[in-house]
């Protein structure tokens, strides 16, 4: 009986086997171009990794290296070949640089047109935005409607806004340009009692104030 039953498992284990056989030899294909699928898709995941790392790094160092020519108008050009090798989020640090360099330059008509772009990109974070924003208003006020001005610092001083304390200030610079001295005071009455406050930007509103004739210190204190 003993003989019967190992024999029975013998032809069961050879029957499991030659299935086994079977259906490698139909389906085993199948494993195989699975395991080169994933290889290959690992491999060319790191090929990409390592040609963003290096894409990413040589535009680090053609930046650095534009932002570190003294001449503006050399440092404009050399940014703006940068500028125009770039796309997407990247490309709103190297306009902010090549605006300011611009502006350095004397070239407030070039760095408003670097600028005014970067104001409305809805693909670019809210910062890069409001930074475009606030350098036109305070860098190219002059230069730029007095309207548009205003619609800007409003959205730069709204609440939540990244720059807002900085947005207040310039409002409060806007209200005094159009003789609205009352309007300034009351902003920067507000200002100085914002969290947040830097002393350089505390010290510059007090100073405002007292040339107003309004009460610094009293705003302060509250």
């Amino acid at each position: 009986m003993s003989n019967n039953e190992s024999f029975i498992e013998e032809v069961t284990e050879e029957v499991r086997r030659d299935r086994l056989y079977a259906l490698m030899r139909r389906y085993g294909w199948i494993a195989v171009v699975s395991v080169v699928a994933l290889v290959g898709g690992t491999a060319y995941n790191e090929y990409r990794k390592s040609q963003d790392a290096a894409t990413a790094q040589a535009l680090g160092d053609a930046i650095l290296q534009a932002a570190q020519i003294p001449d503006p108008e050399g440092r404009h050009d050399s940014l703006a070949q940068v500028e125009a090798l770039t796309e997407g989020t990247a490309l709103a640090p190297v306009a902010l640089l090549d605006a300011s360099a611009q502006f350095e330059a004397g070239d407030i008509s070039g760095a408003i047109a670097t600028l005014e772009p970067l104001t409305t990109d809805p693909d670019l974070p809210l910062i890069y935005r409001d930074i475009a924003a606030f350098r036109l208003v305070s860098q190219g006020a002059d230069a730029i409607p007095a309207d548009i001005r205003a619609d800007l610092i409003d959205r730069i001083s709204a609440p939540g806004a990244p720059l807002r304390l900085l947005g207040l200030e310039q409002s409060a610079l806007f209200e005094l340009e159009q003789g609205n001295v009352d309007a300034a005071v009351e902003i920067l009455q507000g200002l100085v009692q914002e969290e947040g406050l830097t002393e350089a930007m505390l010290q510059r509103s007090a100073q405002l104030l007292a040339v107003l004739g309004a009460d610094a210190s009293s705003a302060i204190a509250q």
